[in-house]
């Protein structure tokens, strides 16, 4: 038989809570001491030791809570100061990962605040299941982290997105939805010049923060915030030390260049003065600079070079060639070739190509490159004299070609002078009247030298055009070459008018004065932008110009026609008078004529090899027949004061 069992008793309380026995184990003895007896004074006094018992484990558990949180916010203090040392993005991840771990939420993240608008972007992200919460951004008055900023204190949520004191967005909700955040918390990030951000804690149920929980969060915040603005304080100074060294780096290596290019250029300046050949100083220029150098003419023919530069012969090299005449500075292409004007005594002598080892930035490093480029120019002087300073004699002599009779060079000489620049004097030519609007002189200045040179003309200004000695015998043709190049390169319409041909040099005065007339024409009619001839303006550029000659405008109709039937005693002018008056009509014409239409026929194909294939076009028809009408009622005229002067003589 089993000994009786003793009622516990209060002692039996301490010894359980001794033997750190949980809250079950007291219940274990009341139970048994109501089981043993039903004295109850007994009961009562052990119902009060046990509730006493179990306030003690209720103070113990949260003790070992408040330590268990300590320890965790010590740990996390001491991840996110290693975190500092690797930069500003490690911390705020360190936070967001501390922030989930102190309250056992599903996620943690950080927002910081956007200086200038105020708004909040959420910069790291712990726990989330979708690409959607990192990155968002929180403007206005809309979201929890929001409310946290205004109030300057945490600001919580059982569940979010029911709960109607938050201001809600459309963005922040669908960001919500799909995480399936309920419960969230949202404590500010105080930094010493005002708050830098929110810290976040939330999670997928329903449930509401303890003070407790909230005043964990806070205490990582306070933790986190100075760290967050002192690793972004060592990010901006890190980064400014390494501008600053690159800086540095960079101005040692302009300098050391700029050393370099001044020994280059003693040494330059050296072999140009002793007269070395071109291609010697191309090839220490192109050293210096270390890159490609080609020096070419205004043809485009390469007078020297080192190293590969691309050739180039497009209108964009030229718009940019003029771009770099008329700026008087390097202009840099697309493919990285820089382009510098070689200009030298007032005239442009070609062009300096230089592809760079290295990207050129900045104007100090293009300086070298201009500096280069006019001691260049002053090698090709020197080598090529004669040849490069041909542009100032040229001008020269499309001036003596127009200067009055009383004051004109004897004409042997100007012949001579054009034979040495490699002009024909006794070929046919054309002169080109180019007349820009007033922002576009300095390019068609520039464009003009080019042009001369490829065409082997004579180029000159007067009057605010630019002239142009051709030689050639089309001026239609020579007027539109000139015009639509010139348009593509000044990106606009540019008036272009063009006479001739004449035969020799001594008619050159005479082409001006044609071409000017026709640009006066122009005007009048207000025909700018487009390239004409007086052959194309017809009998109305005669009348609207300053002096109509009838003869002139005659010969320049159907001279060739006339001049036939002069040499051989041909009828080509009578039968057009004939063939127009027919109605246009051969077999008419040939009835009228009393000849064959066979032979009418075969002098309309002799005409259309004099006049053109479309004279019979009905302007050119229009043209000629005013023409031939002139022409017999000049004869007519000379006629009768042949008569007349015959008859005085008879009567004396």
């Amino acid at each position: 038989m089993s000994a009786p069992r003793d009622v516990p008793s209060p002692l039996d309380v301490l010894r359980s809570l001794a033997e750190e026995q949980a809250t079950y184990g007291l219940d274990e003895l009341l139970k048994e001491a109501r089981f043993l007896t039903e004295d109850p004074e007994d009961l009562q006094e052990l119902e009060q030791a046990i509730l006493l018992g179990t306030s003690v484990l209720d103070r113990l558990s949260e003790a070992q809570e408040r330590e268990a949180a300590l320890i965790g916010l010590v740990d996390s203090a001491r991840e996110l100061a290693r975190a500092g040392t690797e930069g500003v993005g490690s911390v705020l991840r360190t936070a967001a990962r501390a922030a989930r771990r102190t309250l056992r939420s599903d996620v943690g993240c950080v927002a910081l605040v956007d200086p200038a608008s105020g708004d909040l972007t959420v910069v790291a992200s712990e726990g989330d299941v979708t690409a959607f919460n990192l990155g968002l951004r929180m403007a206005g008055p809309s979201g929890l982290g929001q409310a946290a900023l205004t109030k300057g204190a945490p600001f919580s949520t059982h569940d979010y997105l029911t709960d109607p004191t938050i201001e809600h967005a459309t963005e922040i909700d669908r960001v919500v939805r799909a995480e399936g955040t309920r419960a969230i918390v949202a404590v500010p990030l105080q930094g010493a010049s005002g708050p830098i951000g929110v810290l976040y804690a939330s999670h997928r149920q329903v449930r509401r923060f303890t003070a407790r929980e909230i005043n964990s969060l806070s205490t990582l915040a306070s933790l986190a915030a100075p760290l967050i603005s002192t690793a972004d304080t060592v990010e901006s100074l890190g980064a400014r030390k390494a501008a600053l060294e690159e800086e540095e780096s960079r101005t040692w290596q302009e300098i050391r260049t700029q050393r370099r290019l001044e020994a280059a250029y003693d040494h330059l300046l050296t072999l140009v003065h002793d007269g070395s050949g071109l291609d010697t100083v191309v090839e220490v220029a192109a050293v210096a600079l270390d890159g490609a150098l080609a020096v070419r003419d205004l043809k485009g023919n390469t007078l020297a070079s080192h190293g590969h530069v691309p050739a180039y012969s497009d209108d964009q090299f030229l718009q940019r060639c003029l771009d770099a005449v008329t700026a008087d500075e390097p202009v840099l292409l697309d493919d990285g070739v820089w382009i510098a004007p070689a200009c030298g005594n007032g005239e442009t002598l070609g062009t300096v190509l230089f592809l760079p080892g290295t990207p050129l930035t900045g104007q100090r490093s293009v300086r070298p490159l201009q500096v280069i480029s006019r001691l260049l120019t002053v090698a090709v002087l020197l080598e090529r004299s004669a040849a490069l300073a041909e542009g100032g004699v040229r001008n020269d002599l499309l001036e003596a070609l127009l200067a009055p009779p009383h004051s004109r060079r004897p004409q042997r000489q100007l012949d001579e002078q054009a034979q040495r620049l490699g002009i024909d004097p006794g070929g046919p030519h054309v002169l080109v009247l180019v007349c820009p609007d007033r922002e576009s002189l300095q390019r068609v200045s520039a464009w003009s030298t080019f042009y001369a040179h490829r065409k082997r003309g004579l180029k000159g200004a007067r009057n605010g055009c630019t002239m142009l000695l051709l030689p050639g015998d089309d001026a239609s043709a020579a007027a539109h070459g000139a015009h639509d190049e010139l348009s593509r390169l000044l990106k606009h319409p540019v008036t272009v008018c063009a006479a001739g041909p004449y035969t020799g040099l001594t008619r050159v005065p005479q082409l001006y004065e044609d071409a000017r007339r026709c640009l006066d024409a122009l005007t009048e009619l207000g025909s700018s932008g487009v390239a004409a001839t007086p052959q194309d303006l017809g009998f109305l550029g005669l009348l609207l110009a300053d002096a109509f000659t009838v003869p002139g405008y005659v010969d320049s109709v159907i001279g060739p026609v006339l001049r036939y039937d002069a040499q051989r005693f041909t009828e080509l002018a009578r039968t057009l008078e004939t063939y127009f008056a027919s109605g246009a009509s051969p077999r008419r014409a040939a009835k009228a004529l009393h000849v064959h239409p066979n032979t009418v026929a075969r002098r309309l194909e002799r005409i259309g090899e004099l006049l053109g294939l479309t004279w019979q076009e009905p302007a050119r028809a229009l043209e000629i027949q005013l023409a031939l009408r002139l022409h017999r009622t000049l004869r007519t005229l000379h006629g009768r004061r042949a008569g007349s002067a015959h008859a005085e003589s008879d009567s004396c």
